[in-house]
């Protein structure tokens, strides 16, 4: 047999239920919001931090070879070692050059990648906030259904009915 009505506590506990549902929706939406909008900071300003240690890293080799080559310049050497060192010497220069360039193509890349990535999780956060804003509603309007249900059964069930 089928119960008509319910208990009153108990229809009160799921409204406040659901309202802390709602409320437990809206931490969680504003919190994978901030989450990734850090992530994608975080691998910007780790990428950037790279690239210059790097830069600073690569200018302390050349500086420091740059150094050896007007060293060995000023030295009074000849003959075929000289020659082999000094030819060494520039090609290791021009490995330098080369290594800077494959390290300023290889982050300017990786700012691409970043970028893409940044737009696809900015996506995905419209997406999930917004279906996220949807169910808080939905909770919200579910807990002012079960309190106008309570006091729709309270008043009929306990009140009674009234003609005039």
């Amino acid at each position: 047999m089928a119960l008509l009505g319910a208990q009153l506590d108990d229809l009160d506990n799921l409204a406040t239920r659901l309202t802390g549902t709602a409320a437990d929706v809206e931490t969680a939406r504003t919190g994978a919001v901030t989450l990734t909008s850090d992530v994608v900071g975080d691998v910007t300003a780790a990428a950037d931090r790279a690239h210059t240690r790097i830069g600073v890293e690569m200018g302390n080799l050349e500086r420091s070879v740059a150094d050896a080559v007007t060293t060995a310049d000023a030295t009074q050497w000849t003959g075929s070692n000289a020659e082999e060192f000094r030819g060494a010497a520039a090609e290791f220069r021009a490995a330098i050059v080369r290594s800077e360039t494959a390290t300023n193509e290889a982050f300017e890349s990786f700012r691409a990648s970043v970028e893409s990535m940044s737009a696809a999780l900015d996506e995905y956060v419209r997406s999930l906030s917004g279906s996220l804003t949807d169910a808080g509603a939905a909770a919200e309007a579910m807990s002012r259904a079960v309190s106008d249900q309570r006091t729709n059964l309270d008043n009929v069930m306990n009140t009674g009915l009234s003609y005039r």
